[in-house]
């Protein structure tokens, strides 16, 4: 498969990169830096993929390292009250819900709930086996479930 120009790349993945950035990092401003960089480390390699989906889990795993770099760079983890609500939309509330539980169980939690990545792409992705992945899994679904409830 010959590599995509950088159009194309964000017209077919721009926004599920855009989506899983600010999932991880609650910040619109470093959710649009880690897509760009996402791109940009894309232009630099140029590698080449045997189909489509192996394009999507290259560009989600560069992004995801990106986000933890951008979440070390930080220092701190943004709170729900960092967040501008809006409104009660539960979208919303899913999302403040997601920032409360830590970035290591939270992009398993993205990865295959939003994504419905395996458990065993899930842990090509991250450099895990799949038995820590779903390990991760069972603790980010009990993490979540423990944040959702305390906002009752």
């Amino acid at each position: 498969m010959k590599p995509f120009t950088a159009e194309t790349i964000l017209n077919t993945y721009g926004d599920m990169l855009y989506r899983t950035a600010y999932s991880m990092l609650f910040h619109h401003a470093d959710a649009q830096d880690a897509v760009q960089d996402t791109l940009i480390r894309y232009l630099q390699k140029k590698p080449s993929f045997n189909d489509e989906e192996h394009c999507r889990a290259w560009l989600l795993r560069v992004l995801i390292n990106r986000c933890h770099d951008l979440q070390r760079q930080r220092r701190h983890t943004e709170t729900a009250d960092d967040l501008q609500i809006v409104s009660e939309d539960k979208h919303l509330y899913v999302f403040e819900t997601l920032s409360k539980i830590p970035m290591q169980y939270r992009e398993v939690l993205v990865l295959k709930s939003l994504y419905g990545y395996s458990d065993t792409e899930i842990a090509r992705m991250i450099h895990r086996t799949p038995s820590a992945v779903k390990m991760r899994m069972k603790k980010a679904r009990e993490l979540f479930r423990e944040a959702y409830d305390d906002r009752k």
